[in-house]
C-alpha cells in the first residue's frame, strides 16, 4: 500500500560507518575497549561496570533493560536526537552477554515467565503456546539496537571470550572445536546474525622487551574462532588493529565494493531519507485508516455486499473481531484490509 514495487529502489554503497554494527570478542587484556572507545565520538554504555581504564569518556551506566530504552528514546526522538549526536556517533555496548541478560528479563516480565523456555499458562491454568518467549526476546532486542542504526549511529558491542563449541566440517563432516562469544548461544545468536562485523581480537606475543604490543583483529571465517563480516572486500586480519586501522579497512572495503561495481557511495542520511519518503507515500493515519474502513463498509452496504466486507475483515482480524475495536497497535493489519477492500472496486 506504501511502496510501488513496480518502481524499486537500487541499493547503494555509504561511504562511512553510519548505521553499521560491530562485535568485537575475545579475552580479557585485548585491547577491546581501548579500540572502542578511541572511535569517533564514542558513548559508552556500561552495562556490566563502569569504565575505569580510561579517562574522559562519556558513558552512562545500564541497570536493567528499560535504562537502555529510555537511551535509545534519548537518542533517536526528533526532540532531542540533534543533541545526542552532537555528543556522541559511536555508540559502545559492554558487554553483550549482560546486555542480552536484561533484554531476557524484561522479556521474562512481560509475559509473566522466569526464563525464555518456561512454559507459559493462561489464567485458567492451560498451557499458553501463543507466545514464543525466545523469539519475542529476539523481536525486542533487534527492535531497540535497529533503532540505533536506521539513526546512524554506529553501534559497538563487546563480548568476552565465551569458549569452545563443537562444530561439524560441512565439507568433510569431521567434528572439531571452536570459539564464541560469551553469552547462552540462544541469546547471542541473533546479535551475531544481526551486526555487520564480527571480529576477534588475539592478543599478540609480548616484545622483546616483555611489553604488551596490540592485539591482532581477524574478520575472515575460520575454523578456530567466529569472525565474519558483510564486506566482502575486507582484509582478513589487522596484525596491529587499532580505532584508526579497523575503520579504514571498513571504510576501503565499501570503497573497493563500488570500484567493482562502478558505483558512486552515498551518504547515510540520503540513503535513510530515500527510504522514508518511498515508504511515506501515501501512508494512513490509524484514524485515517479506521475511517477508510468505515467509508468502505458503507459503500458495500449500499450495494448489497456487506458479507464482502465482513469476509475480509474476520480473515485478517479474526472471526468476531470488529475494526472499531482496534487499536494503533494493530495498524499494519488495516492496511492489509483496506489494500484488499480496494481490489473490490467499489
Amino acid at each position: 500500500m506504501a511502496f510501488d514495487f513496480a518502481k524499486p529502489m537500487v541499493s547503494r554503497i555509504t561511504a562511512n560507518l553510519d548505521g553499521v554494527a560491530i562485535l568485537i570478542w575475545g579475552s580479557n587484556g585485548t585491547g577491546k575497549t581501548p579500540v572502542a572507545t578511541d572511535m569517533e565520538k564514542p558513548y559508552y554504555l556500561a552495562f556490566e561496570s563502569g569504565i575505569t581504564n580510561r579517562a574522559g569518556i562519556n558513558y552512562a551506566p545500564m541497570k536493567n533493560w528499560r535504562d537502555f530504552l529510555a537511551f535509545v528514546k534519548w537518542a533517536t526522538d526528533p526532540k532531542t536526537v540533534d543533541v545526542a549526536k552532537s555528543i556522541m556517533k559511536t555508540i559502545i555496548l559492554d558487554t553483550l552477554d549482560v546486555m542480552a541478560d536484561y533484554c531476557i528479563d524484561y522479556t521474562c516480565s512481560r509475559y509473566g515467565i522466569q526464563a525464555l523456555g518456561e512454559t507459559r499458562y493462561t489464567s485458567d491454568g492451560k498451557r499458553d503456546g501463543s507466545v514464543n518467549a525466545y523469539k519475542e526476546y529476539e523481536r525486542e532486542f533487534k527492535r531497540a539496537t535497529r533503532a540505533l542504526r536506521v539513526a546512524g549511529y554506529t553501534l559497538v558491542y563487546i563480548a568476552h571470550d565465551g569458549g569452545y563449541r563443537e562444530e561439524i566440517d560441512p565439507a568433510t563432516r569431521q567434528k572439531y572445536n571452536k570459539l564464541y562469544p560469551s553469552g547462552d548461544k540462544r541469546a547471542v545468536e541473533p546479535v551475531c546474525n544481526d551486526v555487520d562485523i564480527i571480529t576477534y581480537f588475539q592478543a599478540a606475543p609480548l616484545d622483546p622487551n616483555g611489553n604488551p604490543v596490540f592485539s591482532t583483529a581477524y574478520f575472515a571465517p575460520n575454523n578456530q574462532f567466529h569472525t565474519r563480516s558483510r564486506y566482502s572486500e575486507i582484509v582478513p586480519f589487522i596484525e596491529r588493529v587499532t580505532a584508526k586501522s579497523m575503520t579504514q579497512a571498513i571504510v576501503e572495503a565499501k570503497q573497493k565494493e563500488l570500484e567493482k561495481t562502478g558505483g558512486e557511495a552515498a551518504s547515510f542520511n540520503d540513503v535513510y531519507q530515500e527510504e522514508q519518503e518511498r515508504m511515506n507515500e501515501d501512508v494512513l493515519s490509524f484514524e485515517d485508516l479506521q475511517n477508510a474502513c468505515k467509508e468502505f463498509a458503507t459503500k458495500l452496504y449500499e450495494a448489497g455486499r456487506l458479507e464482502e466486507y465482513k469476509r475480509i475483515v474476520e480473515k485478517i482480524l479474526g472471526k468476531g473481531a470488529s475494526v472499531q475495536e482496534t487499536d494503533e497497535s494493530q495498524s499494519q493489519a488495516l492496511e492489509a484490509i483496506v489494500d484488499e477492500l480496494k481490489e473490490l472496486n467499489i
